[in-house]
Parts: C-alpha cells; structure tokens; sequence
C-alpha cells in the first residue's frame, strides 16, 4: 500500500473482524475476507487530563491526572450485496456484531408449481425449509418476507403480506433470500468486533466496537448506503516511518525513524504488524513483540514470506492486506415501494436504528471508559418522501392523521443477487410535511417502527 500520497484520501480501508471475547482481538492483524470498502471513515479518540487540586504556591497549575480514555468512531458504505444470491455480504460482520443484528441464512431454492398462485400466497415444491416470520425469498426479481407458510397441504404455500407485483408462473425460481433483523440476546455474552481504520499508512486498531447508530438510504438517483457510528473499548493508532540504516534479512531488532509508530502496549501476547517496502512494492511481512523507543523488536517474514535485505531509509507502515471485495453498489434505478400492501410512488426512503446500548462505563482499573453494553430499549424510524399524486399516498396521510399503523416495504434493485429491501410491518407514521411549491404537492413522512420481539425491522438481501 506505499506511495507517495500517504495522507491521500483516495485509499480508505475498513476491516471488521468478529470478536470471540469482548474487547479482545480475534487476530492482530486486518484480515482480506474481512474488508468494507467505505465511502468515509472518522476516529475519535479523547485522552483528558484533569489539573491536580492541591497547592504548590504558585500560580501555574501542576502536574495532572490522565482521566480515562473514550474512543468514537464512524463510517458511511454502500449496502451493495455480492451479486450471488445466498451469500453473506461484506457488511455482515458489522451487523451482526457491532450491531444487535441476527441473520436468517439461505436455505435450499424451491420452485413455482401449478396454476394456484397468486401475488400473495404462491405455490411452492417444498417449503419445510423456510421458517414463517425470519425467511426470505426472491422470485423474478422481487424480495419478500415470508408471513406464514403451509409445507403439510399439496401443494406447499407460501403467504407474503406485501404483494408480488405479478402472479408467478409454474417453475419460476424461488431463491432463498438472507434476512436481518433484531437480536435480544445480542449483549448475553456482549458481541463486538475489532475495527481497522484508516487509509494507506495510519491505521487504527478500535478493540471492543460496537454501533450505537445506523442509518440506511435510499431511492433518488443513487445507490443505496448506510451509516453507521458507535463506540470502542479501546484504540490504538499506527502509522509510517523509516528504517534509516536498513536492516539484513535476520536482524531480529532494528531501529525505525520513530517508534511511536507502534503503540506503548507492544508485546509478544500483543504483537501489531508492519511491512516493509521499496517504492510501491512490499518486500516482507513483520511481527512487531516489543520495543525500547526507537528500537524494535520483530519476528521476520511473518504473517508469510520471510526476511528480506532493506536498504537505508526504507518504508515501514501498517500492514494492510489486499481486501476481498464483494458486488457492486445497487443504483435506484431498479426498486419499488409498498405502502400498506399497496404499490406507492416513493422517491427517497430510509430508515434509522438506535440499537438501544446502555454502555457499561468507568470499569475499575481499566484506561479506557467504555467497558460493555447491556441493551436496552431499541428504536427504528422510517422516513418516506413522495407526491401527492395518487390516492395511496393520500390515504396514509389519514392513516398519519388516525394513528393507523402500516406496513412500509421498500426494495432497491431488482436482480437476483443485487437487492437490498427494507421492511417495517408496523409504522405509525407523525403527520406528514407538506410542502407546497411550484410543483406537485410533496409529501414526507416518519414515523416510529414498532413490534414485538424483535420484529420491528427486517433488512432482506435477495
């Protein structure tokens, strides 16, 4: 990842790997599978001090005590899907760890079968793989949930309440669909994640991440994307130097031309990893177990490949490996909107969840502030902008007015293996805005998402 650019903006990196134990590095190091690419990315860490309160007779305060540390972070993406149906996308491990997310996999496809179908119940082959309420489907193109189901009946049936736009035919695909949506039991044993940060030479290592925002949207004339923001147990911050006097291929110490380029908590339990380059090119892989200011001391060649000769001055920076990249950003030019079971004309939507995490703070004898979450009560928000040109739209305005809860559905996409969909059963939508200009009357809608048990917001990849 070297070049001349090294504080460029035009190589943003993001790495989400699921933790085993809270707060705790599952590897030292970035891993390829498990990349984001991001649009934007943001770090903050705050390291207070607090001036000592007793007296020395002077008028300059003196000496200080460290307070303990808090790190903040963010990152926007698109919510693109890998482009083969089934298949987890890049942003699974942050829902699903940074966030009280769960997933329903993908199960064996099935087919159309018969004449019986109709937009809202279809006739399947089989349908004792699919679970009512937690499955998803995609047929011809179309994303639904599955509300209820029969796999005793011949033939099987399978019931959505947001319709198809069409009947499908007999043998038509019906392609198991990967479903998200709340988890309870997210903070029994706290999940998390450690987070990579950065772009081509600073690099944060954020131990213990979790989100405590997301938001997603969609429609007008772009692709789909999320926000997502939260909280870290503790973050440490790599960046570039220089080896000045170079180095053989088994030196197994060697001084750089700053070593705060590694974090003070270097260790052989807590090794961070570096490269080494020439120009563009990485010459060798390196485990970094300690160090006495400005010297290092490393294992060579490691995770892979083995020591190298680097003359004076040559590059060391955080090891970044190539990501594995999934899909394509899903455009708006593909989609469709339900409102209340009814096809609707929605030119922007979105949705915003607060996980409801209650931090666990000021854990004794810890550095950092942030110790665990418990969760508490969640939120979701829909948010829809449309016209008032058709009856359906008018009549969720009474719906606003009368406090009827309704299903809002919105699907972006419409290629097997390219679709991102957003569903809320129960919305009550506020009063919408209506906003009067030269044109068509312009109508936004919000309103709180509510449910049960974890069942106020499923997100569908299809």
């Amino acid at each position: 990842m070297s070049g001349p650019n090294r504080g460029a903006p035009n190589c943003r990196i993001m790495f989400v790997d699921p933790e085993t134990a809270f707060g705790t590095a599952a590897t030292q190091y970035p891993v390829a599978a498990d990349a984001l690419r991001i649009i934007s990315g943001s770090v903050t860490v705050k390291n207070p001090t607090q001036a000592r309160e007793d007296a020395f007779c002077t008028g300059t305060k003196n000496g200080s005590i460290s307070l303990k540390q808090t790190v903040e972070w963010s990152a926007e993406f698109y919510l693109y899907t890998p482009g083969t149906a089934a298949t987890s996308p890049d942003w699974h491990d942050l829902f699903v760890n940074c966030l009280p997310l769960q997933q329903t996999a993908a199960v064996a496809d099935t087919a159309v079968t018969g004449a019986t179908s109709t937009v809202s119940i279809v006739a399947v082959t089989d349908a004792s793989n699919f679970v009512a309420g937690t499955s998803a489907v995609t047929i011809n193109g179309e994303t639904r949930r599955i509300t209820a189901l029969d796999s005793v009946s011949s033939p099987n049936t399978i019931t959505f309440t947001v319709p198809l736009s069409a009947i499908p035919t007999a043998a038509d695909t019906v392609t198991s669909a990967l479903l998200y949506y709340p988890n309870d039991a997210n903070d029994v044993l706290p999940a998390g994640a450690t987070i990579w940060l950065g772009n081509n030479a600073h690099l944060w290592r954020l131990t213990g991440a979790v989100a405590t925002s997301l938001a997603i949207n969609g429609g007008g004339d772009g692709a789909i994307r999320g926000t997502v923001s939260g909280r870290a147990r503790e973050g440490r911050l790599l960046f570039t130097s220089t080896i000045p006097a170079g180095v053989n291929n088994s030196d197994l110490t060697f001084t750089v031309g700053s070593g705060d380029m590694i974090p003070d908590d270097v260790s052989v339990a807590n090794p961070y990893y570096i490269t080494a380059s020439k120009g563009l090119a990485v010459e060798e892989f390196i485990r970094v177990t300690g160090k006495a200011g400005a010297v290092l001391t490393v294992v060579r060649g490691q995770p892979s490949g083995s020591g190298q000769i680097h003359a004076a001055n040559a590059t060391v920076e955080p090891y970044v490996p190539a990501g594995t990249y999934l899909g394509s950003p899903i455009p708006a030019t593909g989609g469709h909107a339900y409102m209340a079971g009814t096809l609707t004309q929605i030119e922007t939507f979105g949705i915003d969840l607060d996980p409801g995490m209650l931090s666990r703070e000021d854990q004794h004898g810890a550095a950092f502030k942030f110790a665990d979450y418990a969760l508490g009560m969640r939120s979701v928000t829909n948010r829809l902008e449309t016209w008032s040109i058709n009856s359906p739209q008018m009549l969720r305005v009474r719906d606003a007015l009368q406090r009827v809860g309704i299903e809002v559905f919105e699907q972006q996409g419409d290629t097997t293996g390219s679709i991102v969909a957003l569903d809320c059963p129960l919305t009550y939508c506020e009063n919408p805005d209506f906003a009067f200009d030269d044109g068509e009357v312009r109508l936004s809608f919000s309103g709180e998402a509510r449910g049960t048990t974890e069942d106020e917001l499923f997100i569908l990849v299809g």
